[in-house]
């Protein structure tokens, strides 16, 4: 699953309390098709990792739908971020990529652009140093 993502750094979130941590930060952003939850590595953690990287994680829930629905929204969301993460250079960041019952159905040109523009904004918004 992560091997897909290796190429900038990137690490796959697995663990329950990394996703909470995520949630906790309180920065959502909403589109149509997805949501997305940012975190910033706090300077401990920079320290301790010794290197900057940007790890993901994915996450889709039973509203959605039924774990084939769930999996097939999940390839998609992999596919997005595939796509998308190569063009921005994201480093010191826990992003989550939530699924919604529209991202099955949305055209992947607009996940596509909705996940772009949020990058954008999530880059802008971060503290300078």
């Amino acid at each position: 699953m992560s091997h897909h993502l290796k190429k900038r750094s990137i690490t796959i979130l697995k663990k329950r309390s990394d996703f909470l941590r995520v949630a906790a930060s309180n920065k959502s952003y909403v589109t149509k098709g997805i949501i997305f939850q940012s975190r910033t590595h706090s300077d401990l953690e920079k320290a301790v990792s010794k290197t900057s990287r940007l790890r993901l994680g994915f996450t889709v829930s039973k509203k959605v739908g039924k774990a084939v629905i769930r999996n097939k929204v999940k390839r998609r969301l992999r596919a997005l971020a595939k796509a998308v993460l190569q063009e921005h250079d994201i480093s010191n960041l826990d992003l989550v990529i939530i699924g919604r019952k529209h991202t099955i159905r949305r055209p992947f040109a607009k996940l596509q652009e909705d996940m772009k523009t949020t990058i954008e904004k999530i880059i802008s918004s971060r503290p300078h140093k």
